[in-house]
């Protein structure tokens, strides 16, 4: 009955119910209807298309869930979808093709899951995402390729996850990227090439990590890089001309 009376509306509200599945087709002939909320209810599931027939759909809420898997196809058919929030569930998982279709996306929040793999082209057609957060989860490594396709990348908030290794070559691509935070995870070093390609980052956060060593030539491809937050390490040695390349460094 509350999905029928959504018929005709441009603003959905189904938060904070019991809802524990959305099935195919749950919303079909509602071709007008642009903000859908969903959080603080008690899905685990999203079958594939069920949210298909939503070609006006810009905002969509599901935070607060116990979602623990994006299906392969769960977000199709949404061509016109600006934001998405997934925060605060139980996703364990992002894979290959979990958000393929979404090419007006430009905001996605996965902060506060259990996320620890995130396989290479899962974020494959996101060409207009501005914003990812995925702090407060449970990662442990960049892999190269993780994050291949988000060319229009802006910033990117990894805090609070269990990071140690940032593998050559896995922030390849992002030349948009103006803000990375990697606070509070486990790098104990930066070596030579791990942030290589970031050229035009502005705001680069370790604060709160492991980091006794900064190789030579650690940040020199961040030649627009004006604050580096190292705060909180157990630095012991920083290697001649580990800052080399900082040109426009304003805060260290």
């Amino acid at each position: 009955m509350a999905i029928v009376k959504l018929l005709k509306k441009v603003h959905g509200d189904l938060s904070d119910n019991a809802i524990v599945k959305i099935e195919n087709g749950s919303f079909a002939n509602l071709p007008s209807l642009e903000y859908l909320d969903l959080s603080d209810n008690a899905i685990v599931k999203i079958e594939n298309g069920s949210f298909a027939n939503l070609p006006s759909l810009k905002y969509l809420y599901l935070s607060r869930n116990a979602i623990v898997k994006i299906e392969n196809g769960s977000f199709a058919n949404l061509p016109r979808l600006w934001r998405l929030y997934l925060s605060d569930n139980a996703i364990v998982k992002i894979e290959n093709g979990s958000f393929a279709n979404l090419p007006s996306l430009t905001f996605l929040n996965l902060a506060n899951n259990k996320i620890a793999i995130i396989e290479h082209g899962s974020f494959e057609g996101l060409t207009n995402l501005e914003s990812v957060n995925l702090a407060n989860n449970k990662i442990a490594i960049i892999e190269h390729g993780s994050l291949e396709g988000l060319t229009n990348l802006k910033k990117l908030n990894l805090a609070n996850n269990k990071i140690a290794i940032i593998e050559h070559g896995s922030f390849e691509g992002l030349t948009n990227l103006e803000s990375v935070n990697l606070a509070n995870n486990k790098i104990a070093i930066i070596e030579h090439g791990s942030l290589e390609g970031l050229t035009n980052l502005k705001k680069l956060d370790l604060a709160n990590n492991e980091i006794a060593i900064i190789e030579h030539g650690s940040f020199e491809s961040l030649t627009n890089l004006k604050e580096l937050n190292l705060t909180n390490n157990i630095i012991a040695i920083i290697e001649h001309e580990s800052f080399e390349g900082l040109t426009n460094l304003k805060k260290l």
